[in-house]
């Protein structure tokens, strides 16, 4: 009875053993690195161009700056991907 309690508890610590060891690895890995790209006029093919290239559409901003005289203003979008 008593050899069978330790091997049950050597096989638990190496179960937890190889779980903290596969935890602290993936945690070791690096954060991914951005590249990021400005556009300031956009369409939906120019979108769905963009998506299939891997980039992700992050933000857009409207910039009165830019507005061109029709009471619309012409957004800024703000792409990024993994490089």
């Amino acid at each position: 009875m008593s050899n069978k309690i330790s091997w049950v508890l050597v096989v638990v610590f190496l179960f937890c053993a190889t779980g903290w060891t596969y935890s602290s690895k993936r945690e070791a890995t690096t954060n991914p690195v951005w590249e990021y790209k400005v556009v300031r006029t956009l369409d939906e093919k120019g979108l769905n161009e963009l998506g299939s290239q891997g980039w992700e559409l992050v933000t857009t901003v409207d910039n009165v700056s830019l507005n061109n005289g029709n009471g619309y203003s012409n957004p800024i979008y703000y792409f990024k991907r993994a490089k």
